[in-house]
């Protein structure tokens, strides 16, 4: 962040390499050569460095959101493979449970018919 006096009044700026040479731009090439200068291993600018960093966050940002709605699209998928396992249908269980139901009504029914015929037998051979 600049100084707000360095920007208020930019005289302040030591440009000179001399004090006794106000026109002297030495400093001000020096500034200027560091931004084509290959400081970062021979290879990049500090404006090139940074854009490397910046594509290799990008792509690392990119892959990892792809990672991760495979990863989504996996887990869906295997909730939705467990739910049809694991899922009940009423309709088919209501019609089971009718049935059984009716089962037992008739079961029932013959023991009391069972059960009447063997009163009557008994009463008879008396």
């Amino acid at each position: 962040m600049l100084n707000p006096i360095l920007s208020n009044d930019p005289t302040l700026v030591p440009t000179s390499s001399s004090p006794a040479e106000p026109g002297n731009n030495i400093v001000i090439n020096a500034i200027a050569q560091l931004a084509s200068d290959r400081l970062f291993g021979g290879m990049y600018t500090p404006e090139g460095y940074y854009g490397t960093i910046i594509a290799q966050l990008a792509h690392h940002g990119a892959s990892t959101n792809d990672a991760l709605s495979a990863a989504q699209a996996a887990l869906r998928q295997v909730n939705q493979e467990r739910e049809s396992l694991s899922g009940v249908n009423l309709d088919e269980e209501a019609t089971n449970l009718i049935t059984y139901q009716r089962a037992f009504e008739a079961a029932a029914r013959v023991v009391t018919v069972t059960s009447d015929i063997l009163s009557t037998i008994v009463n008879l051979g008396r």
